[in-house]
């Protein structure tokens, strides 16, 4: 969702009714949540949630995807295309995002995540999507 509509905020308010609806009938449910984290203060917050809801245990799971993986998969995802792409696919409905967005996202995301180990998680599960192995800290 674009952060700018406020859609966003919208939506995590139904996400936060949900999970508190979900954990305060059923006992002894494993929930996943999906959900995209930018800072370490939203990330508490769920944290936070997820217990006064009823959770016991909160894990993360941490995707260590390498930098040029997250690029091609970027640029594979339908509608969407490279700015430099524009004049030659002007009518084909796509968004176009500039070359280096994918490499400026994941730089950012990875920022945001540097304290994902003191953020109040009882586990943070590093997954490297190109292996099988799963790195427990």
């Amino acid at each position: 969702m674009d952060p700018y509509t406020g859609a966003h905020l919208h939506c995590f308010k139904i996400m936060q009714r949900l999970l508190k609806r979900i954990l305060q009938i059923r006992r002894g449910v494993r929930l996943l949540l999906d959900c995209w984290t930018s800072t370490r203060l939203e990330r508490m917050h769920i944290i936070e949630d997820l217990r006064k809801f009823g959770a016991t245990r909160v894990v993360a799971l941490y995707f260590i995807t390498p930098p040029d993986l997250v690029e091609t998969w970027f640029w594979k995802k339908p509608g969407i295309a490279k700015m430099s792409e524009m004049r030659a696919k002007p009518d084909e409905g796509l968004v176009f995002y500039p070359e280096w967005a994918p490499r400026e996202e994941y730089d950012e995301f990875h920022h945001h995540a540097r304290s994902i180990d003191s953020d109040g998680f009882d586990e943070v599960i590093r997954v490297d999507p190109q292996s099988e192995i799963i790195t427990l800290v």
